[in-house]
């Protein structure tokens, strides 16, 4: 949304488990239409899941430059795009976040949602995430929901919640 919006171009959003080639062609439709006068970004998550004849036919305009791509997976690109569509465009990888990183953003994730963290929870909660953002903050959403009237998230009932909120 936000690079679309910086670049004045106009905003797709597909996703590769359930975009079929028409919903891809009604995007490219809009590539030479009115509605479409400054440019397309599309956004495809979980690339991987389309297949080959669907990845080539956003070949020609992102070639162009007509189409902007920004696609996301958690597969190893180079062996899941098709690769004449992956030569035209730049790879970034994210890496895992640093314990340090993840316990920043459960701190802050604490002070929107009004509670506190005994150190210890803290640092077994950011350990317990493996460097992943959003499994840190769906595990504190699980704890969370299990805290009664006590607004501090102990080490206690980390270790009581943790292996039940992964398998959730």
């Amino acid at each position: 949304n936000i690079i679309a919006k910086n670049s004045n171009l106009t905003l797709h959003k597909l996703n590769g488990t359930s975009a079929s080639i028409d919903d891809i062609k009604n995007v490219i439709r809009e590539v030479d239409s009115l509605l479409n006068t400054k440019g397309i970004l599309l956004y495809l998550d979980e690339i991987q899941y389309l297949n080959k004849k669907q990845q080539q036919s956003l070949l020609e305009f992102v070639e162009s430059g007509d189409i902007t791509l920004i696609a996301s997976t958690t597969e190893n690109p180079y062996f899941y795009i098709y690769p004449a569509l992956l030569s035209r465009c730049t790879v970034f990888e994210f890496k895992s976040l640093k314990v340090e990183d993840i316990r920043e953003g459960l701190v802050k994730a604490g002070k929107h949602l009004d509670i506190k963290f005994e150190e210890e929870a803290l640092a077994k909660l950011a350990l317990a995430s493996n460097g992943d953002m959003r499994k840190a903050l769906n595990n504190l959403d699980f704890i969370c929901n299990a805290l009664k009237k006590s607004k501090t998230v102990t080490l206690e009932l980390v270790d009581q919640m943790i292996d039940k909120a992964n398998l959730v």
